[in-house]
């Protein structure tokens, strides 16, 4: 009997609280929550599956195109790094602040301003850095609160693109 008594209270305690901030329980039919929890979450799954191999995007990755960018350039990138059959002619240089420089009017045909295949890594390597840091960033282990880290995360990512902006034409094997 106090049992009762103990758990009829506090549902009147609960029954007040929700008079007094006019909280209404709405209670969902079953085939509400079957359609909304599982049906339509598949139609939509099923819709940009369609809208991906028809015109190579969804209107998923129109909600952040950077990260859709970022997701499909790192692959060949990654695959271009591991294995190339030559480097082209250095378009960049770097200031004594790590800044980078274009070089303008290149002039083709001068073996020493073909960049060796360790400096083509590197630049590579920034390049893929650049399109990784969305992704990284949106992962739940991502450290947001290291601000050094983010800062100089960003940098990274300006240099890699940057250098991607610079070498765009290059990337072909």
């Amino acid at each position: 009997m106090p049992k009762q008594n103990a758990e009829q209270q506090i549902r009147e305690k609960i029954r007040d609280m929700m008079e007094r901030h006019n909280i209404k329980v709405v209670h969902i039919p079953w085939w509400e929550t079957l359609w909304y929890r599982h049906v339509a979450p598949l139609i939509s799954n099923i819709k940009y599956y369609v809208q991906e191999h028809v015109r190579g995007y969804s209107d998923l990755d129109c909600w952040n195109v950077a990260w859709y960018i970022a997701r499909k350039s790192v692959p060949p990138l990654q695959k271009m790094r591991d294995g190339f059959m030559g480097t082209p002619v250095r378009r960049h240089v770097e200031n004594r602040h790590g800044e980078i420089i274009e070089l303008k009017n290149v002039v083709y045909g001068n073996e020493a301003d073909i960049l060796n295949e360790q400096q083509w890594r590197d630049v590579l390597d920034d390049m893929i850095f650049a399109f990784e840091w969305p992704l990284r960033q949106d992962n739940p282990d991502f450290d947001h609160e290291n601000s050094q880290y983010v800062t100089d995360g960003c940098k990274r990512q300006k240099r890699g693109l940057i250098l991607f902006s610079i070498y765009y034409n290059d990337l072909w094997d």
